[in-house]
């Protein structure tokens, strides 16, 4: 008989640049062959189906002639899902038709017994049992009977995992099962004829065994004898690569014959791909009409083997109802958005232009829509101007009756512009989306909730659902939508719609890196990023927009960031305006530029710790939630560089009064381990009456200060064996009954700066100490200024002599409220004297903020402060000093991410483990003053997250057109 050898093309697919940054996926796609047969290149067919612990199938379940999905749960009860698929020629939805089938399945198949039948579905089971769904009913989506068709013995119970093939062995116009078992062994459920309206079946253990097998099929091919009935053959690929072909002949496996040497990776099924009466062995690209191996045929659409590698079965069923069997293939890779996909190739021939229901565009809408010979849900798609070739979108727009429609036009007007001019190259050689409105009458506004209740269930309407999107006009209406999916609200306007739209087709905030913030970072220059939104760069208009992924290749890590980019000053212009306005320069080779990150005046720094995604608000990476306290916690870094630990503090109510406990952290792990912290150590010495304050001194000493009844208290804080706090005991700070102190290291002493209220000077205290005591206590010094609030402060500047640096509040400055001025502190004449005053933009909360000083390089001596702080709003702050006037006259503010992140006390923050730990009190709507204590570990705002570019338009072209709509409800 001969046999084939598998080689030749495989096909190969390319990126081609068609200028103007237009990038096309450019695929090989063979003509059909001179008799006219061929099968389509791959298209999305549905969403994950039959993943898991389930096995999936292919058969005819309603008897409509067209092949659906079944797929049996190997777990727990052994459900039956099945996947119809629909006259208009897409998958319905997956329904759950067999509730408990059975428990341990270890083989199952899905049969049409008589040729035209609906299919019945068949399970084995562990102890036996052979069960059979049958008479599945269309409208419940059910099987009308579940029964029990026969029961194994035990030793002709097949062992997992099983192969199963479905042809007529016995040539008796009655489909049988065959089965494969780990151990090699062959089981045949024979079909019997029956009388009556169930199937029946009975067992028949064939003796020759069959081992090594990597593909198992069968069906009627070549070499059935003249004047025999025809009967299938069982077909395997097996170690070797070698294809073999074989009948069952009384109970026993005839003499296998040799057809094909192909890989042993190849995938391998049998199916009547052509509609002739033989069936055709399909070999990877390359196809045996009815088994012969003299004239294979390659069809170099399908995959090649390193792609083919992904898949899990292929099955072969007839999905267009022409009389060809179309290929199935159930993908099982780790592949970011199509790894578990369904896909489908069409065969056709040259009686079939449309080529079944081939998507040429691969925009979910049929070619055979387009030409309008199905109008799906009643739509007319050659009419409203759809071409078979050119990704379209369908939308229907809703709107309620207040929305002026003129001026809705003309924003969706923009629109359509917008996705005709991406720099998508179509398969009919066009260029861009034609995006379809479908104008819907308006909803009167008086029933807006009504209108609006049950939206997904209302939008859109279950007839075209799968064939159109939806959205929903409304004025001050809400901005959101479904991810992947077919409606959304917008308000109006183009740029919303846009953004909103761009999640219908699966785009995201962050270019899908997988960061928890929902801010994309500085390199996503995309309307879809919360950086972007409705801006898209230095200019708002024409450059809003999708990104075009042209930095995708840079991982972007916060923790180490070269400040010199391999773009031109060019393409990076848009990080020079709106919403980010980094500084940069252009490297002399022209080819690239050098970007300022972390706000320092350097150029040539190529590992820095820098946020770049603080636009939509600062992420201070993963909140942990600790406890609770009704004043501000304080944070110290008690030991030097890496082998500090975090100390908190903060006050706690008990037995009537407040006090103040210590806590250690004791987790290794800032992202995972942020609420591994020690019991909480009292400190029972007093009615606390407001926030503590606290400093590392140095030397293994943090020294903690708060107030109480009695006075101002001071406690030297060392670390006992086991790492845990130890207080040493009060000490009060004389005349200081009506002060809130504030602490900070100074040239070896403590700074121990005094708010004796808004309308008296700030007073200071440079106490030395002697150990856990205070060896003198000079007379209070007075500055010279007031505060609204008490005052933040900072030991900071190099080279030594250092300087103190504090904040303080005014309400009547540069005619607003809650304004914050800095001021530098120099030690002159037995006091202090201002060196330097800067007031800070902005309203702040009303109360103390916290300071923190570093040395940087570029800003030396001063170095740099960090101002943390609270708005007036929701919000939380945090102001740097840069060396760059035209910002904040040299002050740059960042917001934290919220949403509603404020707090009625100043924060506690410390640089700890090369970051800024942060403690935060959250403001509550609740009487009580004890309120959630939340920590963090990356108040810097350089997350431990990858970031980057991502290619928006490629993955609308690519995955979100088609995924977005997969399947319809009638």
């Amino acid at each position: 008989m001969g046999e084939a050898t598998l080689k030749g093309w495989r096909g190969f697919t390319w990126l081609a640049r068609l200028g103007a940054g237009i990038l096309a996926a450019v695929t090989l796609v063979s003509a059909a062959r001179a008799d006219g047969f061929g099968m389509t290149p791959e298209q999305y067919w549905h969403n994950p189906f039959g993943v898991n612990d389930w096995i999936p199938f292919v058969g005819d379940v309603d008897g409509d002639g067209r092949a659906d999905m079944v797929a049996l749960q190997i777990g727990g009860d052994g459900d039956v899902a099945v996947s119809r698929t629909s006259s208009i020629g897409k998958p319905l939805g997956e329904e759950r038709s067999i509730s408990g089938f059975g428990k341990d399945a270890v083989a199952a198949a899905c049969v049409t017994v008589i040729k035209g039948a609906p299919a019945d579905f068949i399970g084995i089971f562990g102890d036996g049992s052979v069960r059979v769904g049958s008479g599945y009913d269309p409208a419940t989506r059910k099987y009308r009977h579940v029964d029990l068709a026969l029961t194994l013995p035990a030793q002709l119970i097949p062992k997992a995992p099983v192969r199963t093939a479905v042809a007529d062995f016995e040539g008796n116009g009655r489909n049988d099962v065959l089965m494969l078992d780990a151990t090699g062994r062959l089981l045949l459920l024979k079909s019997e004829k029956n009388a009556g309206p169930l199937p029946q079946f009975s067992v028949c253990a064939i003796a020759s065994p069959v081992h090594d097998v990597r593909q198992f099929s069968a069906g009627i091919v070549i070499g059935v004898k003249a004047g025999e009935a025809p009967r299938a053959q069982c077909v395997w690929l097996d170690s070797s690569g070698t294809v073999f072909r074989a009948f069952i002949t009384s109970n026993n496996l005839g003499t296998p014959t040799r057809i094909a040497k192909a890989s042993p990776e190849d995938h391998m099924v049998v199916g009547r791909f052509r509609g002739a009466a033989l069936a055709d062995v399909l070999i990877g690209q390359t196809l045996l009409p009815g088994g012969d191996p003299k004239e294979p045929k390659t069809l170099r659409d399908l995959p090649i083997l390193e792609v083919a590698k992904g898949d899990g079965p292929w099955c072969a069923g007839d999905v267009a109802g022409n009389g060809k069997d179309d290929l199935i293939r159930y993908r099982r890779t780790n592949e970011g958005f199509t790894g578990n996909d369904t896909l489908i190739h069409f065969s056709f021939d040259s009686s079939d232009p449309d080529k079944g229901f081939y998507c040429s565009a691969h925009d979910g809408l049929p070619d055979c829509w387009k030409r309008g010979k199905i109008k799906p849900g009643g739509l007319d798609l050659a009419a409203i101007g759809c071409h078979v070739g050119h990704r379209d979108i369908l939308l229907q727009l809703e709107r309620f009756d207040n929305v002026d429609e003129n001026h809705l036009k003309g924003q969706m007007d923009a629109a359509v512009k917008y996705y005709a001019s991406l720099p998508i190259v179509n398969p009919d050689g066009t260029l861009g989306i034609d995006l379809h409105i479908l104008y819907q009458p308006p909803h009167p506004f008086s029933q807006h909730d009504q209108v609006l209740s049950d939206f997904d269930g209302k939008y859109p309407p279950v007839e075209v659902r799968g064939i159109v999107h939806s959205a929903f006009a409304e004025n001050n209406g809400p901005n959101v939508s479904k991810i992947n999916g077919d409606n959304c609200h917008f308000n109006g306007n183009w740029r919303e719609f846009i953004h909103e739209f761009g999640h219908q087709l699966d785009l995201d905030h962050t270019g899908h890196w997988p960061s928890p913030t929902p801010a994309g970072c500085a390199l996503y220059p995309s309307v879809m990023s919360y950086s972007y939104s409705y801006l898209g760069g230095p200019s708002v208009g024409d450059t809003i927009g999708y990104s075009y992924g042209r930095f995708a290749k840079m991982k972007i890590d916060d923790r180490h960031l070269s400040k010199h980019v391999m773009a031109t000053i060019d393409e990076l212009y848009f990080l020079k305006g709106d919403p980010y306005h980094f500084h940069l320069k252009a490297d002399p080779d022209g080819k690239s530029t050098w970007v300022d990150w972390n706000w320092n005046g350097l150029f040539d720094e190529t590992d820095v710790a820098a946020d770049i995604h603080y636009a939509h608000g600062s992420d201070l990476g993963t909140r942990s939630t600790i406890g609770k306290t009704p004043y501000a916690p304080v944070l110290v870094a008690h030991g030097q560089g890496d082998q500090a630990k975090l100390l908190l503090f903060y006050g706690q109510f008990s037995g009537g009064k407040s006090r103040v406990v210590m806590r250690t952290w004791l987790g290794a792990n800032r992202e995972t381990e942020g609420d591994k912290w020690s019991a909480e150590i009292p400190l029972d010495d007093g009615d606390v009456t407001s926030d503590p304050s606290a400093t590392y001194l140095g030397n293994g000493e943090t020294w903690l200060a708060y107030p109480t009844s009695h006075g101002a208290v001071l406690r030297m804080v060392t670390l006992d064996a086991q790492g845990l706090p130890v207080a040493s005991p009060p000490f009060v700070v004389p005349k200081s009954l009506d002060a809130e102190p504030t602490i900070a290291a100074f040239r070896g002493q403590l700074a121990l700066l005094l708010w004796h209220g808004p309308r008296k000077p700030v007073g200071l205290i440079l106490l030395k100490t002697n150990k856990a005591e205070i060896s003198e206590t000079p007379p209070e010094i007075q500055l010279g200024f007031n505060s609204k609030n008490p005052v933040a402060a900072v030991e900071g500047g190099l080279p030594n002599p250092s300087s103190l640096w504090v904040d303080r509040m005014e309400d009547t400055v540069k005619d607003h409220l809650n304004a914050s001025e800095v001021v530098r502190l120099v030690p002159s004449d037995g006091g202090f004297k201002v060196a330097e005053r800067n007031w800070l933009d902005g309203r702040y909360a009303s109360h103390r903020p916290t300071l923190l000083w570093r040395k940087e390089p570029g800003l030396l001596p001063e170095g740099r402060l960090y101002h943390l702080s609270g708005g007036t709003g929701n919000d939380q702050f945090v102001t740097i000093n840069t060396p760059y006037a035209d910002i904040g006259g040299g002050w740059f503010i960042r917001r934290y991410l919220g949403p509603d992140f404020k707090s009625d006390s100043a924060v506690g923050a410390c640089f700890f483990q090369g970051d800024i730990a942060y403690a935060i009190r959250r403001h509550e709507d609740i009487p009580s003053a004890n309120r959630s204590l939340e920590v963090a570990f990356y108040a810097s705002g350089a997350v431990p997250y990858l970031m980057g570019d991502f290619d928006d338009v490629g993955h609308i072209r690519d995955f979100g057109l088609e995924h977005s709509i997969p399947l319809v409800s009638k």
